[in-house]
Formats: structure tokens, sequence, C-alpha cells
């Protein structure tokens, strides 16, 4: 596992705690499963991975704000 992988397994389990985190927990979970995926083309890989630094930033914002 890299850090991120292990950073998220704790903001999942953290997440029970705030919804907001949770939601964004499972949707990183969830474009990392689609991102691993080989069959992926490229442009979606591109809107995947445009769309998880999103996330990861909004999740990195509501950690900030608690």
């Amino acid at each position: 596992m890299n850090d991120f992988t292990d950073a998220l397994m704790i903001a999942l389990r953290s997440g029970q705690e705030d919804p907001t985190a949770n939601q964004l927990g499972v949707r990183m979970k969830a474009l990392i499963a689609e991102l691993s995926n080989p069959g992926v083309a490229k442009t979606q890989r591109a809107r995947l991975n445009r769309e998880l630094a999103q996330v990861r930033e909004a999740y990195r914002k509501n950690l900030v704000n608690r």
C-alpha cells in the first residue's frame, strides 16, 4: 500500500462520524477502482483523474474545517 491508500482507509473509517467525509471517501474509493481498471480509455482516465483531484481537495478542506 502507498501513503494515499493508507490515508484513504483512515478517511473511510473516520467518515463514519462525519457524513460528508464518508461520501467523499466512498467517491474516492470508487474513482480509484475505476482508474485501476486497465480497460479505461485515456480520455475517461483523464476525466477520472481530474474528478479525483477535486474530491481529494474537498476532503482535505473538510478535514481542515473540523
